[in-house]
């Protein structure tokens, strides 16, 4: 006849392996999500200072200002200036005066802040 003892072998207790930094860099959520992620948003940065100090400015000077940054407006001033224009304006058939239409972008993000601002100056 077996006793518990017997039938339950005590096992030693298992000690948390210690933190290794190279174990961590090869799990795969760090190749995987993190690395391509910092990698272009690297990428991204640096378009942005090669596109400001290589491309010209634009014709009609452009005066949207979304920060005192360069490098952020350089950023903002791709679409953002369109969305605001479309939320504030609508969509236009007139072209601007680099003869570009409003027409090409989705109304989604438009009709957020035009309802957004009518919230606002509800609640205000």
């Amino acid at each position: 006849m077996t006793t518990t003892a017997e039938a339950h072998p005590a096992t030693a207790p298992t000690l948390a392996r210690p933190f290794s930094l190279c174990a961590a860099l090869s799990a795969w959520p760090f190749q995987d999500v993190v690395l391509p992620f910092a990698v272009t948003r690297v990428l991204l940065v640096l378009a942005g200072f090669f596109a400001l100090y290589t491309m010209p400015a634009a014709a009609n000077g452009d005066p949207w200002q979304a920060s005192p940054h360069a490098l952020v407006n350089a950023w903002a001033s791709w679409d953002s200036r369109w969305y605001l224009q479309i939320a504030q304006q609508g969509y236009t058939l007139t072209p601007d005066a680099d003869g570009q239409l409003p027409a090409a972008f989705w109304p989604a993000l438009p009709v957020l802040l035009t309802r957004r601002s009518i919230e606002d100056g509800a609640k205000g």
